[in-house]
């Protein structure tokens, strides 16, 4: 449920009991809106660890093109269910995003690209069901 969900269920309420005149709306500060953030970082990165990424669960075909998510121009190809081409080379998700950020260990390939603009990592976004 969303936070404007929420808070229209709570402002129907407060109307229903009279106390409308209670219910006060308080905005985030920064730092409450930086902590949102990381808990939906770490949130996105659980669901993409917790099962093997496969292209077809998300119904990306074979031959579509991912783009890096700071610059379209780094793309790789999907190849097959796991796999993908990137610079003339087969390998994992994870491995390209290795390559292009340094990285050698956390990395959740699905975390750094784009499919048709939506980031891998969104199931809730891209499942059917």
């Amino acid at each position: 449920m969303s936070a404007e969900d929420a808070y229209a269920i709570l402002e129907a309420i407060a109307e229903i009991h009279g106390c409308l005149d209670k219910l006060k709306l308080i905005n985030p500060n920064e730092e409450e809106i930086r902590a949102e953030e990381t808990a939906e970082e770490v949130k996105a990165e659980s669901r993409t660890r917790s099962a093997n990424f496969t292209f077809s669960e998300w119904k990306i075909p074979v031959g579509a093109v991912l783009e890096y998510y700071t610059d379209k121009n780094i793309t790789c190809t999907v190849v097959d269910d796991r796999k993908v081409k990137y610079n003339g080379e087969i390998m994992s998700l994870t491995g390209v995003a290795k390559i292009i950020t340094g990285k050698t260990t956390g990395i959740a390939g699905p975390r750094y690209f784009k499919y048709k603009d939506a980031w891998l990592w969104d199931i809730e976004g891209r499942k059917e069901g």
